[in-house]
């Protein structure tokens, strides 16, 4: 192979290198910005739920949301109006708790984390599913642990 070839086939094997790299970068950024996305929803959903602002719960929320709780008293199942509603009356929510997200991932338009929401009386342990629909990132499904703290 003559010089002139070997030069020209490192030159595009670096262009090769450098365009992965690039996209690799790219989706990269799309993933840092995308989990930045779900953590502001999934704040939105507990500090929502903690003050009682329908507003916020009805953004984080998806109209197709579920939650199974498993208590003490059994296992719960609510859609989101039901959710809303308990929240609307006070029988649920008005406590403040301390969130911490134990891992969050995302692939395309899916994406699932495990939380915590600690209060003085119980912690949430939280599996929420969430979807991107219509450029916006929402919680779809939430299995959540209730235990006495």
């Amino acid at each position: 192979m003559s010089l002139a070839i070997k030069f020209i086939f490192s030159k595009v094997t670096l262009l090769k290198i450098n365009l992965k790299r690039k996209r690799i970068m790219i989706n990269q950024t799309k993933t840092d910005e995308n989990l930045k996305l779900i953590r502001q929803v999934i704040e939105s959903y507990a500090k929502g739920a903690d003050h009682r602002d329908i507003g916020k719960l009805d953004k984080a929320f998806h109209d197709d949301f579920r939650v199974v709780a498993i208590t003490n008293d059994g296992v719960r199942n609510l859609d989101k109006k039901t959710y809303i509603e308990l929240i609307r009356s006070e029988k649920i929510g008005g406590v403040e708790r301390q969130l911490e997200i134990e891992w969050i991932t995302a692939k395309n338009d899916t994406a699932r984390a495990e939380i915590r929401l600690k209060s003085d009386a119980a912690i949430f342990n939280d599996d929420l599913s969430l979807i991107r629909d219509q450029h916006e990132w929402q919680i779809v499904n939430n299995v959540t642990q209730v235990v006495p703290a």
